[in-house]
């Protein structure tokens, strides 16, 4: 997406959400700062990140093809398989792609 990005994430202990998306939006901006040349005036992020507990299984399902369908839907492929920047693709990748993302 070109304005915003979707994540489904599980983190392990309690407050570690915010402190996980405010790394990952910090290190965005100064990549983008640093990529363009920007002065780092304004904002890139119009509002915090949003988020909401999953429910259980069904609703875990219904989240994960909602995120995965989104370029589909924004018109940026003819299949959401195709997006080059979403979990759908990388899963139907052989072998899988290095490095692998997020790994510690």
């Amino acid at each position: 997406m070109h304005n915003h990005d979707h994540l489904v994430l599980r983190p392990l202990i309690d407050g570690e959400m915010s402190r996980f998306m405010g790394w990952v939006g910090g290190t965005h901006t100064m990549r983008f700062h640093a990529h363009y040349h920007a002065s780092g005036l304004g904002h890139l992020y119009q509002q915090r990140y949003k988020s909401f507990p999953i429910q259980d299984d069904d609703h875990f399902f219904i989240v994960c093809r909602y995120v995965e369908r989104n370029a589909l839907r924004a018109g940026l492929v003819t299949h959401a398989e195709n997006w080059r920047w979403g979990s759908l693709w990388r899963w139907l990748q052989s072998p899988e792609p290095n490095p692998q993302l997020l790994s510690g």
